[in-house]
């Protein structure tokens, strides 16, 4: 494989850290988002994983190697809320005074953002609107086709789809392509996003890259793990149901999708509620998965930028928020409860597919 060369820029603030939480971009991190959105693609990456991230249990070193362009990246850092003594950290949000004026003007982003120090203590971001280079490098210069063709379409599900760090899920750390150099085929759909002005193309781009998947890896995953396979649907949504405009900031997106989230949620029953991701807070105790305590919910949010307007992209799967036969229990010590009721995602897609600009099933 030729050298990829990948710029990307922040579309939302990024609670992506160190040991300390403190606000910084890891290569070893961006290997492992690659590596979770390659599962996420491919029914058969057992057989293929190693090949392209290498495998501690077979002592399989990977044959890619990711490197900044610049050896030491600065980064901005932000609060969501307020701009500490430190000089270097900014505020995510102009003109907001203190946290009642936040939660009251924007109340959807306070529920989304709720365990990132909108309480006690601080909990800072990499800055929305920052960008930041990596160099794909194939040390063996003989990486197969199919490989080259695997590892690309990992990037273009973890760039489009996905996002980094925590509340990746509810739209913090979304990303989009700046640029990009590469003379590798399989590259050529991630190419042609940083051009897209028009709302039309980005979704017509989006379902090819769907497409594209469906054809090469297809889509008959097994319910053991997180996958954008058959029956995953997405939606997406703009400023004013489904005329096509967009928002004019990211925040103001993501505030959007935050209410309607919010106001669905807020009624569900506690299996209902638990099919949507764990732990479930604001109780007594909370209800957890027993042994890791979180489980990832299968359905996520993330912001898109179309030109000069942000829209809401949000993916249902058929993921299980916890592995078969996880307990679930009430605080760690607490009673067992029922199994998630998955029938909510279903419900979901129904009530609020009417309302979005565009919608995909995979079949």
């Amino acid at each position: 494989m030729k050298k990829t060369t990948i710029e990307l820029e922040l579309i939302t603030p990024a609670y992506l850290g160190n040991a300390t939480s403190a606000p910084e971009i890891r290569l070893p991190s961006i290997k492992g988002l690659l590596r979770f959105w390659y599962r996420a693609i491919d029914p058969d990456y057992r057989k293929h994983e190693a090949t392209i991230f290498g495998s501690a249990s077979d002592k399989r070193v990977s044959p890619i190697v990711l490197r900044f362009r610049k050896k030491y990246p600065q980064f901005r850092k932000c609060h969501l809320l307020i701009s500490p003594s430190n000089e270097r950290t900014e505020s995510c949000i102009q003109g907001i005074k203190d946290v009642d004026e936040f939660r009251k003007r924007y109340q959807g982003l306070s529920y989304l953002a709720f365990p990132m120090g909108l309480k006690d203590g601080i909990r800072n971001a990499l800055s929305a609107n920052q960008r930041f280079t990596i160099d794909c490098i194939d040390l063996r210069d003989n990486l197969p086709a199919r490989s080259i063709r695997r590892y690309a379409m990992a990037w273009w599900a973890f760039v489009i789809i996905g996002g980094v760090g925590s509340r990746s899920r509810r739209g913090f750390g979304s990303l989009s392509v700046a640029s990009i150099h590469s003379g590798e085929k399989p590259f050529v759909l991630l190419r042609q996003y940083p051009n897209i002005t028009k709302l039309k193309n980005w979704w017509n781009l989006f379902e090819r890259g769907m497409n594209l998947i469906n054809k090469w890896f297809k889509t008959n995953h097994k319910n053991d793990h997180f996958h954008i396979g058959s029956g995953t649907r997405f939606l997406l949504f703009g400023s004013n149901n489904s005329s096509g405009n967009g928002f004019h900031t990211w925040f103001d997106a993501l505030n959007s999708f935050g209410t309607k989230f919010m106001q669905f949620r807020k009624n569900l029953s506690e299996e209902a509620k638990m099919a949507l991701g764990l732990p479930i807070t604001g109780q007594k105790q909370e209800n957890i998965a027993k042994g890791s305590g979180r489980g990832a919910s299968p359905l996520m949010a993330r912001v898109v930028r179309i030109g000069n307007r942000f829209f809401v992209l949000v993916t249902i799967t058929k993921s299980p928020v916890c592995p078969k036969n996880t307990s679930l229990i009430k605080g760690t010590k607490g009673s067992p409860l029922k199994e998630p009721d998955y029938r909510i995602l279903d419900t979901i897609w129904m009530e609020w597919k009417d309302n979005a600009i565009h919608s995909l099933e995979v079949k």
